[in-house]
């Protein structure tokens, strides 16, 4: 069924229904809606190239992907590089506070990596400049952290020192968002500083 031009995001992860309908497909020529768990979609000239986007055909840029026959791989991963402009703490007097950090960015490049992926590779200096899509619009991301994250005092610093950052996430599913007192569905797993 897929070929240049059918395609779907996922194989084995599962869209959470609070996301579906809020997922997009993006070339440098068109966006179009994903469908279903799967995330199926059609686009009407091939692309090497996707953007997954949120919430609008234009909306915020989540990860760039290369293009594969059968699916694109997706699991729900969340992947861009800026700028911290705010964090705001709520539920400070509550058992387990949470953190929601804003982040201007642009979606990283499909083979943009923080540290070597197999012990076989040679050591390498992240570069945050050839590590993002310029062409890319800078977009506003917001995620959630438990206070006592050590992400979020990493946040905290990189926000005070105007510092560039890749981050790395993804989206929660439907259990994690259904126990977070926040709406905001992007968890951050992994943060990259960088000097300015």
């Amino acid at each position: 069924m897929n070929d240049e031009l059918n395609g779907q995001l996922c194989d084995r992860w599962q869209i959470p229904s609070y996301a579906q309908g809020n997922l997009y497909v993006a070339t440098p020529t068109e966006s179009v809606r994903v469908e279903g768990e799967q995330g199926f979609f059609t686009l009407s000239s091939p692309s090497p190239f996707v953007t997954v986007r949120w919430g609008a055909p234009d909306g915020v840029g989540l990860m760039q992907l290369r293009w594969r026959a059968d699916s694109l791989g997706w699991a729900g991963s969340v992947r861009v590089g800026g700028m911290i402009d705010a964090i705001h703490l709520m539920g400070a007097d509550t058992e387990q506070p949470l953190g929601i950090v804003y982040f201007s960015g642009q979606v990283l490049l499909p083979n943009t990596t923080p540290h070597p992926m197999t012990p076989q590779r040679l050591p390498m200096k992240p570069n945050f400049w050839s590590g993002i899509d310029a062409n890319e619009l800078i977009t506003v991301t917001t995620w959630v952290l438990d206070y006592d994250s050590p992400l979020f005092t990493i946040a905290q610093d990189a926000m005070s020192n105007k510092l560039n950052c890749f981050f790395f996430g993804r989206l929660y599913d439907d259990e994690e968002i259904g126990n977070r007192r926040s709406p905001m569905p992007f968890g951050l797993d992994e943060v990259t500083l960088f000097m300015t």
